[in-house]
């Protein structure tokens, strides 16, 4: 199930996925990095749920499979895989907002309903002093629950209108 490859960080293989082991202070790094040398990166973290959406649904273990980083988000799944590391995805959004605070980049969300939304772009601006938040949008197609986090990423890369939106916004993270 597991296989060490060989780079700067330990990377293992489950289901076909590439999971990377890596610190929280190595993923900081690795951000900080990616917006020096202005590389588009697509990040997930990966717990138990999207391993097993990623066994019953190809679809959804392809689109993981174009991520550039999979980190592991789970007790399970980190003592499973023998990960060193893990990583929320509360944790990593931390980063990634910190960082746009600090370093003035702009921000896109997209996501479920409208009035939730609202109400995290409230508490994001709220919770990080100087964040730019230039737009977000609602994915279409979500009322179906079981599918919405591969619908989601499916309306960003297949929306035409919300490709031209996010780039009209100068958005830097999405």
């Amino acid at each position: 199930l597991f296989k060490k490859t060989k780079c700067k960080f330990m990377k293992r293989y489950f289901m076909d996925l590439a999971i990377d082991d890596v610190s929280l202070k190595e993923l900081r790094s690795m951000v900080e990095n990616f917006f020096i040398k202005k590389e588009k990166k697509c990040f997930a973290t990966v717990g138990p749920e999207f391993i097993i959406k990623a066994w019953e649904e190809p679809i959804f273990r392809s689109i993981l499979q174009q991520f550039d980083f999979l980190v592991c988000d789970g007790v399970g799944l980190k003592i499973l895989g023998g990960f060193k590391n893990k990583i929320t995805g509360f944790d990593f959004v931390n980063i990634l907002f910190s960082y746009s605070a600090k370093n003035n980049k702009n921000i896109y969300l997209v996501g479920g309903e409208q009035e939730i939304m609202n109400k995290a772009a409230d508490k994001i601006k709220k919770d990080f002093a100087g964040i730019h938040i230039v737009g977000h949008s609602v994915a279409q197609n979500f009322e179906d629950q079981h599918n919405r986090a591969g619908l989601v990423y499916q309306d960003v890369f297949k929306n035409k209108k919300l490709i031209e939106d996010i780039n009209t916004t100068g958005a830097e993270i999405l």
